[in-house]
């Protein structure tokens, strides 16, 4: 009966949701059914009944998992009383995607095996696998006052798909790269509680992702700088930020960056409007930088994609019209161009002959002979970035190469620097396996590239995968090729993937500027088509590459 009434509420809870699931925002109460005003989901479970069997008592306390109230008291209730204060739920989630088996001994041992799509760790890190795997554990139950009880149990919890997507939000913390030009993201996953906005600040001042560290991105918080209250109030107009003293030691230039770092930070929660920062209960003022913030979420300029027809470069409207590039539009002339990528006055271009480099005042020249040269990126900084035979090279203005040391091994098969220059994402083959990874890019007091770090491992994708783009500052483009058409598959970094409508023609090449609807596939009759809700949209023909003007 218990399961059948889990199953039940289960199914209320999904179809009471799904007509407005938040993809952010703080929360509203289902279930029991239990609703709040700001805007997310959250479910009350059932606790412990009478006479409930071992595997009854297993199976309410990983349903349970989804009431976060009170540090899971109902999850608590199915523990005996002295692993109730040991248990820990915090360290991590496990998502499942269908009901877990659950083998009881006579001895009171069990051995739970869930079928796991997803991970998230205590510091909101979101790990999506390209397969399910099946993970065992271990449970030991004991009578308590005539009723079992659960006396270990691993930490952590466990939560089915459906509500997982329904307790948990997608939000942002927001780093700068050094040069202070760029509001650089890190996504992670939080619980859809009033404390959101506490959770986000916490985990703001304990710094960036790891693969972000070493130097990859910077925060304007001075050195031990903590939240100097247990709980931010949202609830009114304007949401003050109590930090330790710590924070008075910052210069007022800093302060604003302070200030834009938690603006930009809790903008995803709908509780969240005004934000104010406050040190010993006193509201420090601080002005907004105004047009002088660093940049969020870089775009192409105004006119955007641009195509190589004939021979001649030449921006792309939606409605189809072409405008030579000015100063550019015939710097690759005669050449037979694979990839170019152009930021302001400067365009490089990869052919079958190498690299080359031009600028709306210098014809082109030659930085790299022969090789197999593709996929090149210009950075902020000026320089270039292009995988050669196999692996990613990195040149400045003048040619001479300047290469970040490697710490991994595998073919890569395609790689596009981040628009705000401090990432990395790679597609790389290491045997049979064809992954998507993301390195942080460490640069010196020049700002020249000086060091990858070690990769985050996105996805295993299909072994038919030949590009990589980014689409926004936190999401990438992964193109898939066969002989019956291609496929694109849309990636948030710490998120979730999406799968888009295949083309009936292969791709030979991927480009995408600033959002979903910037993606372009250059197909092997040479035309160009863009996403049109579940479809593909022909653009442009005659075309031979593609790419943005940054």
């Amino acid at each position: 009966m218990r399961q059948l009434l889990a199953m039940l509420v289960a199914v209320v809870v999904t179809i009471t949701g799904c007509a407005s699931i938040p993809s952010s925002g703080d929360p509203v109460y289902v279930d029991g059914v239990d609703t709040d005003t700001t805007g997310g989901y959250s479910i009350t479970p059932e606790g412990p009944s009478e006479g409930d069997s071992a595997e009854e008592i297993i199976r309410g306390f990983i349903d349970a998992g989804t009431g976060l109230a009170d540090d899971y008291a109902i999850a608590r209730e199915f523990l005996t009383s002295s692993f109730s204060d040991e248990w820990d739920p915090s360290t991590s989630v496990l998502v499942y995607d269908s009901q877990p088996t659950v083998k009881v001994s006579d001895d009171g041992s069990a051995e739970v095996t869930l079928s796991v799509g997803a991970t998230l760790d205590e510091d909101g890190h979101f790990s999506e696998m390209s397969e399910n795997s099946d993970v065992s554990q271990k449970f030991t139950l004991v009578q308590e006052g005539g009723e079992w009880r659960i006396a270990s149990a691993p930490d952590g919890i466990s939560i089915i798909r459906p509500r997982f997507s329904l307790i948990y939000t997608q939000q942002t913390l927001y780093f700068y790269d050094p040069s202070y030009g760029y509001r650089v993201p890190d996504v992670r996953w939080i619980a859809n509680t009033p404390a959101a906005a506490t959770r986000l600040v916490q985990l703001l001042l304990k710094g960036p992702s790891s693969w972000m560290g070493q130097g990859v991105v910077t925060t304007a918080f001075p050195e031990g700088t903590t939240l100097a209250v247990d709980t931010i109030s949202t609830s009114s107009s304007t949401t003050v930020v109590p930090l330790s003293s710590a924070a008075l030691s910052a210069s007022t230039e800093q302060r604003q960056l302070m200030l834009l770092q938690l603006q930009s930070t809790l903008s995803g929660l709908s509780s969240v409007a005004k934000v104010q920062i406050s040190v010993n209960d006193t509201t420090v003022p601080i002005e907004d930088l105004g047009d002088s913030a660093p940049v969020l979420n870089p775009s192409p300029s105004a006119k955007r994609l641009i195509v190589d027809i004939d021979g001649t470069l030449s921006y792309l409207s939606d409605d189809g019209q072409t405008e030579q590039v000015e100063g550019l539009a015939t710097s690759f002339t005669g050449m037979d161009v694979t990839d170019f990528s152009i930021r302001g006055s400067v365009a490089v271009a990869t052919t079958s002959e190498g690299l080359w480099r031009a600028t709306d005042s210098e014809p082109e020249a030659q930085l790299l002979a022969a090789g197999d040269v593709e996929d090149v990126s210009l950075d902020p900084f000026g320089y270039i970035w292009a995988v050669v035979d196999g692996a990613v090279e990195v040149w400045s203005s003048d040619g001479s190469e300047v290469s970040p040391s490697l710490s991994w091994g595998g073919h890569v098969l395609s790689a596009k620097l981040s628009h705000d220059g401090t990432r990395l994402v790679l597609l790389v083959k290491d045997g049979s396996q064809v992954s998507v990874l993301i390195s942080g890019v460490v640069r010196d007091q020049e700002d020249k590239p000086s060091q990858l770090i070690e990769p985050l491992s996105l996805a295993v994708v299909d072994a038919t995968s030949q590009a990589v783009a980014w689409h926004s500052d936190e999401a990438v483009t992964v193109l898939s090729t066969t002989s019956e058409g291609s496929t694109v598959t849309l990636m948030t970094i710490g998120g979730e993937s999406t799968t888009k409508a295949s083309t009936t023609t292969p791709a030979t090449a991927l480009a995408a500027g600033s959002g979903e609807d910037s993606i372009r596939l250059l197909l092997t009759d040479g035309s160009v088509v863009a996403p049109r809700g579940s479809s593909w949209l022909q653009v442009a023909s005659g075309v031979t590459s593609i790419g943005y003007s940054w």
